[in-house]
């Protein structure tokens, strides 16, 4: 019908679609003038809306980047780097030294003798237990309280015969696992081992070497001596920094009966004498270094991962900052804190990126503090360790909100330095002492200079940890007062000065070790608070 309409009348049919055309033209809308007002405004809009994601995500990148340029290096060398990288495969208890040294502590009449001077009691017993390590804790703080009352303290320290006994099966091995859990959350609790209390028990050895050597038994004193420091090059291996400075103070605790006992100690076959083969040994464990150096490396290199651990789940908002489970100790989100995906997703592209690098600097600050323990001595790391520090101070000089993490985290451990060089002094003087006693009994004399030490009893006179590259160990053969020394911190070598009036604080004199006994007055320590 269509067609046949056309072709009846054809020009209708144009004069009709025409004003189709026409109508449908007219029907169109035009634009409005409020949308041509705001146009541009939503074109604006739009344009900053993609740069603000453009920059966002290049932001995002830029950051992951900077915080990839920190790790990489140390994924390049091997060394851990998250906290549980430093599990390792289990040794078995029978080879395990650290189970032994947990036993000692475990000892029930240890743990009644601890107990019973803290909660008393009325039976005869606790009393006595309790008099006896009142008596204990006063020769903590002065030796010399011995002298005074030495049955009491034999009658102690024979309560602790099977504690000394575990301490000595423990010196025979060489493997060390404390039980670490790497497993967990860098900042809750880690398993970590009761720390301080290898304290108290390497003075309860230091107790024994006092009794033994005053009994004429140096070949028990000797023994004792090198239980002291088989337990603290035992405790290097807790890989965090506290496990560093109570093994520097157990092995101080070891260093400090030998200008008592070094005068009359006896060395040779007969009876109660130290064996040739014992002093050796215990020379050779006071001159060797190297699980002193790798116990601060590993020391830092844990410090390291447990701040890489704890930034990376603050970044990655595992780790709330707010209503934690106050069971765990500090950092995990209970149920209720938990962040949606949509508060990551915001949390991820606006606050991340600065958090990341914030954390890419703290990682490269601490990273430099394990470099700097690699330093052979206290002059060369001092000169690091002052660049490190500048460059932390200068970091912080302004607040900012985007150095949240490294203002929170980073460490003050310039004094673990100086307390780990001041140990490595004195373990070198000790064994340099060994040495000298040992030509004292067969040349009947002490050494003009400790060159004549080598070769028979040192290989060479051993360097001096505080004094410049190529400084050795210094002595001064004087009638009344022979003694080694070190320069202290300041790196000046006095000529051995000291003042038996008062005491030579924060190492700015040199570190001695008198070979005759040292004068009552002249106390080397380190401010009270360390």
């Amino acid at each position: 019908m269509v067609a046949f309409s056309m072709l009846a009348n054809p020009g209708r049919f144009l004069y009709d679609s025409d004003m189709t055309d026409q109508t449908t033209e007219s029907a169109t809308p035009k634009p409005s003038k409020r949308w041509r007002k705001t146009k541009w405004f939503y074109g604006i809009l739009l344009s900053y809306c993609v740069l603000t994601i453009v920059a966002i995500v290049c932001w995002s990148s830029y950051s992951h980047r900077k915080f990839r340029q920190a790790v990489d290096p140390i994924i390049a060398r091997e060394e851990p780097l998250a906290w549980s990288d430093f599990a390792t495969d289990p040794i078995p208890d029978d080879q395990n030294a650290a189970i032994l040294y947990k036993q000692a502590l475990d000892n029930p009449l240890y743990q009644s003798l601890d107990s019973a001077h803290r909660r008393g009691g009325d039976d005869v017993e606790r009393v006595r237990e309790s008099e006896l390590m009142g008596l204990f804790y006063e020769f903590e703080e002065d030796p010399k309280v011995y002298l005074e009352h030495p049955r009491e303290f034999r009658e102690l320290l024979g309560l602790l015969r099977e504690v000394f006994a575990d301490c000595r099966k423990a010196r025979g091995l060489d493997k060390v696992d404390w039980g670490l859990d790497y497993s967990v959350k860098p900042y809750s609790k880690l398993g970590e081992p009761r720390l301080r209390s290898y304290v108290q028990l390497a003075n309860m050895l230091h107790l024994a070497v006092v009794e033994a050597h005053e009994s004429g038994r140096d070949d028990d004193a000797v023994e004792y001596l090198r239980d002291i420091i088989a337990m603290g090059d035992a405790l290097e291996s807790v890989p965090i920094v506290i496990g560093h400075l109570v093994a520097i103070a157990v092995k101080e605790i070891g260093y400090q009966p030998l200008e008592e006992i070094l005068p009359g100690l006896r060395i040779g076959g007969d009876p109660g004498c130290a064996s040739p083969e014992n002093i050796h040994g215990l020379m050779t464990e006071f001159m060797g270094l190297s699980k002193a150096r790798k116990g601060l490396t590993l020391s830092l290199m844990g410090e390291r991962s447990l701040n890489y651990d704890v930034c990376r789940d603050i970044i990655s908002m595992d780790m709330a900052l707010a209503g934690v489970d106050a069971s765990h100790g500090m950092g995990f989100p209970t149920d209720s804190s938990q962040p949606n995906s949509f508060m990551r997703t915001v949390f991820s592209f606006s606050v991340a990126p600065a958090l990341r690098i914030d954390s890419a600097w703290l990682v490269r600050h601490l990273d430099a503090y394990v470099r700097a323990s690699e330093c052979r001595t206290w002059p060369e790391c001092r000169d690091l360790l002052q660049s490190i520090i500048q460059d932390r101070d200068e970091r912080f000089a302004s607040l900012s909100l985007t150095r949240f993490i490294s203002r929170m985290l980073a460490p003050s451990i310039r004094r673990m330095f100086e307390l780990h060089y001041y140990g490595l002094a004195k373990r070198q003087l000790a064994g340099v002492a060994i040495a000298v006693r040992m030509h004292q009994v067969d040349k009947g004399n002490l050494p003009d200079t400790l060159a004549d030490l080598a070769p028979n009893y040192l290989a060479d006179v051993p360097m001096d940890p505080m004094g410049q590259a190529g400084s050795r160990i210094r002595y001064i053969n004087e009638t009344n007062m022979p003694r080694l020394y070190s320069v202290g911190l300041n790196g000046r070598d006095d000529q051995g000065a000291y003042d038996d009036q008062a005491e030579c604080r924060d190492g700015t004199k040199e570190i001695l070790l008198f070979l005759k006994g040292r004068p009552s007055g002249c106390i080397f320590r380190f401010d009270e608070d360390d």
